[in-house]
């Protein structure tokens, strides 16, 4: 499955092919990303969390993993709010750029 990223947020996939996103995250700090297909077609299939594993991972930061359907041909962008849910204004956003061939 090809996986976008702060630093990757462009690929091109065949249409009915999974791809997904995954940025850092810190849900202790009320912090959470949250998706959204803004241009073209692709069908969202869940999200994950992965956490690191030990004892000073209490507080740590993760990784959230955003899993998407290409449905059908041609351009799609999603874009990533980071931000809390009380707060109007998200502290960053993201975009990517996937081409459904």
């Amino acid at each position: 499955m090809k996986t976008l990223n702060e630093s990757f947020n462009s690929i091109s996939v065949k249409k009915g092919e999974k791809f997904a996103i995954e940025l850092g995250e810190n849900p202790s700090t009320g912090f959470q990303w949250g998706v959204d297909v803004s241009k073209g077609r692709a069908e969202f299939n869940y999200s994950s969390f992965k956490r690191p594993k030990g004892p000073m991972a209490v507080g740590a930061g993760g990784k959230r993993k955003f899993v998407f359907t290409a449905t059908e041909a041609g351009d799609v962008e999603i874009t990533a709010e980071y931000k809390r849910a009380w707060e109007g204004e998200a502290a960053q956003t993201q975009k990517f750029k996937v081409s459904v061939k």
